[in-house]
């Protein structure tokens, strides 16, 4: 049996009828030879809402990871034989975009944690009349589908069980065989997930030299667990060796793929995301504009790549400073979202988050606390109190509640965002980690400084450990700590942490990436305070000209260091008068 069966509340026009039948573990399969039979051999075994009696002729497609051109010219034959059709879904991940708490890779947020535990095998009867509204009625009722996944795992649980899974797999099959090396990446993927990053990255290492052993170095398999690995590496702030992974992995599915093939361009838009956390905006903007007209070309305006990268050029335009753009672009991708997928969908809800983010960045505070209260609601609702996203939007909405001053609302909330994100996420996770910095934030703005100060270097330290000395939360943590110093007369204490972190930064962010460039902003303030304004006015001097070569002469940073530097020099005036 295939499971129960499902309805999608939607009345099919008049057409063929398609079955659709979801069956990840055929996946297992050979592509060829006996595969072929197995598949056939499956959907004949339905047992109910089946298209055809056991054994009728059928036309049956199997589809991998992404809509099949073959689905098309499938189609086409059946309604020339007048045979029925069925469409056999077999990729775990394919083109459905799945919740974020049901991740265990990287792959740009495509492959899920959990899904195939839950949903074994559905079938689904549809009639439509061309092969463009069969792939968008496969869209929508995958989409559908993905609303009935449970609530969300517990990240800490799903290592244990991994794990066990793991000692078993390595008894019975041997370290070196391809599911036991599948199961290694899930654990891996795992680790991510519950902010053990370094053990992911210890455990993605180790899998991928087994597998370009055991596999070949062209195998696919060998080259998701090097694009898992660059994720990993971008995760914990090692961007070089990220890029280098992502360049990797493009020449190698460029080769092998093609360079229209979704795991190509997959890898493109994780190549783009990689250029902007290092600073290289342009070149990052660039890539991802390419990467939409292919992804638009190939797999459609509506289909859910397409969107996730029209979703992250919006936040490029973000970092280039170009925050209007950046506004019509989110609600335009917001639009189509609902149109699309659904109003509550996790996607959706993403992209309203950063919508109501840019706004709160250019002022418009009272748009963008209506935003966040609306998505906070419509998260509680569609993905529970305690899912990822919910934790990071009620954050979110506690921070634009802070820059209204209004902290009596903003630091219950943060602390309630805090002690949920160490219940369900852990102590040590980044995500609680930026929480906690979060809140020692609103007790300085509360007066409150030696609550503060012991938070941010509870916190500093914390992730000094977990995420390493170098990492960039870790350097913006240590630097709010510094801030809090200044604040409360620790001024040379402050200095030597901040001088201390804008070399970390120049050297492992470089000297124009704007964390960089932030911490030479609050370096010039602090030595205004401290009265030492010719070395105040030659650190705003360098930011601006840092800031100019890498963001243009309009970026917001830009010209905040320009006024930084007349204010300077007017004070410098005043003092000689």
């Amino acid at each position: 049996m295939f499971g129960e069966r499902s309805t999608f509340g939607a009345t099919p026009t008049a057409g063929r009828r398609v079955q659709l039948v979801y069956a990840p573990e055929l996946a297992e399969y050979p592509a060829n030879g006996p595969f072929a039979e197995a598949a056939r051999a499956a959907v004949r075994q339905a047992g109910h809402e089946i298209v055809a009696p056991a054994g009728a002729g059928l036309v049956v497609c199997i589809v991998g990871f992404h809509w099949d051109p073959r689905v098309a010219e499938a189609f086409e034959v059946a309604r020339a034989t007048n045979r029925p059709l069925v469409v056999l879904l077999l990729a775990e991940d394919l083109i459905i975009p799945v919740p974020r708490r049901f991740y265990v890779d990287d792959e740009a947020g495509e492959r899920q944690l959990g899904f195939r535990d839950h949903l074994r095998r559905v079938s689904h009867v549809v009639e439509v009349s061309s092969p463009g509204e069969l792939r968008d009625r496969l869209y929508r009722a995958l989409v559908e589908l993905s609303s009935a996944i449970p609530a969300v795992d517990d990240p800490e649980r799903r290592v244990r069980d991994l794990d066990q899974r793991l000692a078993d797999q390595e008894r019975r099959l041997g370290p070196d065989h391809p599911e036991t090396q599948v199961v290694r990446n899930e654990l891996a993927g795992a680790y991510r997930a519950a902010g053990q990053l370094r053990r992911a990255i210890s455990l993605y290492e180790r899998t991928l030299a087994d597998s370009m052993r055991v596999l070949g170095p062209d195998h696919l398999d060998t080259l998701r667990t090097r694009s898992n690995l660059a994720g990993a590496y971008r995760a914990v702030g090692d961007v070089p060796r990220a890029r280098d992974e992502y360049v990797r992995v493009l020449q190698n599915r460029e080769r092998i793929l093609g360079p229209d093939h979704p795991d190509t361009l997959r890898t493109r838009n994780d190549l783009a995301g990689v250029l902007e956390s290092r600073g290289d905006y342009e070149e990052s903007t660039a890539l991802y504009r390419e990467v939409l007209a292919d992804r638009t070309r190939i797999l459609g305006r509506d289909h859910p790549d397409t969107l996730r990268t029209r979703n992250d050029l919006a936040h490029a335009y973000v970092s280039l400073g170009r925050l209007e753009e950046a506004i019509s672009f989110y609600r335009k991708v917001l639009d189509d979202r609902v149109r699309v997928l659904r109003p509550d969908h996790p996607d959706t809800l993403r992209t309203r988050n950063n919508l109501a983010s840019v706004l709160e960045s250019t002022g418009r505070l009272d748009e963008a606390t209506a935003i966040f209260e609306r998505t906070l609601a419509d998260s509680i609702r569609a993905l529970g109190p305690d899912h990822p996203d919910t934790l990071r939007t009620r954050n979110d909405l506690a921070g634009v509640y802070r820059r209204q001053g209004k902290l009596k609302r903003a630091i219950p909330m943060y602390e309630e965002t805090l002690a949920a994100s160490m219940r369900v996420l852990g102590r040590n996770h980044p995500s609680t980690l930026i929480s906690q910095s979060d809140l020692a934030g609103s007790y300085q703005d509360a007066g409150d400084l030696t609550r503060a100060i012991e938070l941010y270097t509870e916190t500093y330290e914390e992730s000094a450990r977990v995420l390493g000395r170098d990492h960039p939360s870790t350097l913006v943590i240590e630097q709010n700590l510094a801030v809090s110093l200044v604040l409360a007369g620790r001024r040379s204490e402050a200095l030597e942490r901040l001088n201390d972190v804008l070399e970390r930064a120049e050297r492992v962010l470089g000297t124009h990436h704007p964390d960089t460039l932030a911490v030479l902003a609050t370096l010039g303030t602090t030595l205004v305070r401290m009265d030492e304004l010719p070395r105040a006015l030659e650190v705003f001097e360098s930011g601006l000209r840092r800031s100019r070569e890498a963001r243009g002469p309009q970026h917001p940073h830009t010209k905040t260091m320009r006024h930084n530097v007349d204010l300077v020099r007017e004070a410098m005036v005043g003092e000689e008068s």
